[in-house]
């Protein structure tokens, strides 16, 4: 998973990050969209009702990209809604079977998920995608490396390009 900042003149969406508060009056989970960079942590954002706020980078969440059998998709693209449906029926399970090291972590990873879905207008107890889920496959390698323990990062000149869902 790779989460991904709104760049300037995109939507995304306002979050609470503990101890970091929101300003106060910005609901947590809001639209927003980036109007301006001052550096790299610091925006000025517009919410949808066109009033202004100061965030720092933190409180942004421009969606996450999943790497899938091999490739990066976007949270709304298909192959990565197939395999969210999937992994929530396994969490839920899970949860319901208490079977984890920290039932509360699960149940926040589940409700983030349902989140991730919902906010692109996709139903999280919609029906479940035919076939099996892809793989999770965590992002290709930068170039050879002597030290296989070398960080992996998204590749955009060689890789398929990630499908935004901004509007």
């Amino acid at each position: 998973m790779l989460q991904q900042y709104p760049k300037l003149g995109e939507w995304g969406w306002a979050v609470n990050v503990m101890p970091y508060e929101l300003p106060v009056g910005l609901a947590d989970r809001s639209r927003v969209k980036v109007i301006e960079i001052r550096d790299s942590n610091d925006y000025v954002v517009e919410d949808e009702q066109g009033r202004r706020w100061d965030l720092t980078r933190i409180h942004l969440d421009g969606g996450i990209i999943y790497y899938l059998d091999g490739k990066p998709y976007y949270e709304s693209h298909p192959v990565a809604v197939h395999y969210l449906r999937h992994y929530l029926l396994e969490l839920e399970d899970r949860i319901a079977r208490r079977d984890g090291y920290s039932i509360y972590e699960m149940q926040e990873n589940r409700d983030d998920m349902r989140w991730h879905l919902a906010r692109h207008g996709i139903d999280p107890d919609g029906p479940m995608p035919p076939g099996p889920p892809p793989a999770f496959t965590g992002a290709p390698r930068r170039g050879p490396s002597s030290n296989p323990r070398a960080p992996q990062s998204f590749r955009p000149e060689t890789e398929e390009p990630v499908r935004r869902m901004n509007s």
